[in-house]
């Protein structure tokens, strides 16, 4: 149930999140400056805010929503900034912002590079591969993280950077390549299999940051069928009737995970 929960509140934020830009850059482009800085202020907001929180769950949610806004905010709009400034036209395969976007590979590889090699960091993924390149010097590192929240929000910017930098790579081969195609059979299994782990997940804080990894994952699917034509995303064209649903959906997902959180906190506290 938490895993499941936790898979649905992280998903619908995908679609809100593009629906938001969208939305910016049609009726409020003369204070799209101003609307690019609240959004990311209000995301840093959220992650100052897990300091004064104990609860794990708590701390994960805030985080992941934090990260979120922190990511639309301040990294996705810098590169629209970027590319209108110097005037990036957009491309068949994707806008001018996110073909700037696909250039950051470079800065991403320390990034990867640091987490990689950092052995306090738990993520399953890298603990896989530091088994399988045999990277592991000692046992995984174990104790209680005091503040889950900038844990969470850095887990959301960079899996979302790694996966859309991925995705745009293969976009230059083409959206009907064969590394296309991979890439969505890798989303579809991979995004099976880490719900299949998620679900098994049996408290708030862990089933809310795996679900940001299987959430992101089974998106490159999403994105590949709105490419090959086999849906209007709702979300770009602000289709109201269905984006009504899925705000309405997001507010009752959100209000069962919260209340949730709040008899845990309860039961913790008796």
């Amino acid at each position: 149930m938490k895993g499941f929960l936790s898979f649905f509140f992280i998903l619908l934020i995908m679609p809100i999140g593009h629906a938001l830009m969208i939305v910016v850059e049609r009726y409020l482009e003369p204070y799209m400056a101003l609307c690019a800085a609240l959004i990311a202020l209000a995301g840093v907001a959220l992650v100052f805010a897990t300091r004064w929180t104990r609860q794990e769950g708590w701390q994960s949610l805030l985080g992941a929503l934090g990260g979120a806004l922190v990511w639309t905010g301040a990294v996705e709009y810098s590169f629209v900034f970027a590319a209108r400034r110097f005037g990036v036209p957009d491309f068949p395969q994707a806008e001018g912002e996110y073909m700037l976007m696909e250039y950051s590979w470079g800065l991403l590889i320390p990034v990867i590079l640091y987490v990689l090699f950092l052995e306090s960091v738990r993520c399953s993924p890298i603990l896989w591969l530091r088994r399988k390149l045999k990277l592991m010097r000692g046992p995984t590192a174990s104790g209680r993280i005091q503040n889950y929240g900038p844990h969470v929000a850095f887990e959301m910017c960079a899996v979302l950077w790694f996966c859309y930098v991925a995705m745009l790579l293969a976009y230059d081969v083409g959206t009907r390549s064969w590394i296309s195609y991979l890439l969505f059979i890798l989303s579809v299994g991979g995004g099976i299999y880490t719900l299949y782990q998620l679900y098994h997940k049996r408290t708030w804080g862990t089933a809310i940051r795996y679900a940001i990894p299987t959430v992101v994952i089974v998106w490159i699917a999403v994105e590949y069928l709105g490419k090959w034509g086999f849906f209007t995303e709702p979300w770009i064209v602000l289709n109201p009737p269905i984006m009504i649903s899925i705000i309405l959906a997001f507010a009752f997902t959100a209000y069962l995970v919260i209340d949730n959180l709040r008899e845990q906190k309860k039961a913790d506290q008796g």
